[in-house]
């Protein structure tokens, strides 16, 4: 239904099919370019992907880990609704990695917004998460054993802090290029 927003952005032109020799319809983009404009620190593919697959090989790491953590009702849900961010956040990144150039509002939408969402999301879920395995430990005693899987949850919450961060600079480079097509 989102896409519906940006339907007003594309047009129906009928051209001349050269295999065939018919007419064709052939949607074209009217709408406002956007092209990335000096992207900041490392090369893109990698300030893209390393956070996600960081974050999401921490989480996962804890989620292997048999530590009472995974075990607790309070630490385990946040952890395991920070899959869902997690998952959009992959679409998000996946997107990003294909766009090349200039790319329209809907790429805009499904990249790097959905990457800015959804890394928010896996800092709010992650950081509720890692303060309940903290207090669980503080409480419990001896939180020897379970200092591992709390590492994993705190550095997986720091790689989706750190990719919402960058994330958020990344937007102030993104520039509008004009509706017509070079």
């Amino acid at each position: 239904m989102k896409e519906r927003r940006y339907m007003d952005d594309w047009v129906n032109e009928v051209r001349l099919d050269e295999k065939t020799g018919r007419d064709r319809r052939v949607p074209v983009y009217t709408g406002v370019w956007y092209t990335l404009d000096a992207a900041p620190g490392m090369s893109a593919a990698l300030a893209v992907w390393a956070p996600f697959l960081v974050c999401a090989g921490l989480l996962a790491l804890f989620f292997l880990l048999d530590d009472a953590g995974t075990r607790s009702l309070p630490v385990f849900l946040p952890a395991a609704f920070a899959l869902f961010p997690l998952m959009y956040w992959g679409l998000g990144v996946w997107t990003v990695s294909r766009i090349r150039g200039r790319f329209t509002r809907l790429q805009r939408e499904k990249g790097y917004g959905r990457m800015l969402r959804s890394s928010l999301g896996c800092v709010i879920f992650l950081g509720v998460a890692a303060l309940a395995d903290l207090v669980r430990m503080v409480t419990a005693g001896g939180p020897e054993q379970d200092l591992p899987g709390w590492l994993a949850l705190l550095g997986a919450f720091l790689a989706a802090l750190l990719a919402f961060s960058r994330q958020r600079r990344l937007e102030r480079h993104i520039v509008e290029t004009g509706g017509e097509k070079t």
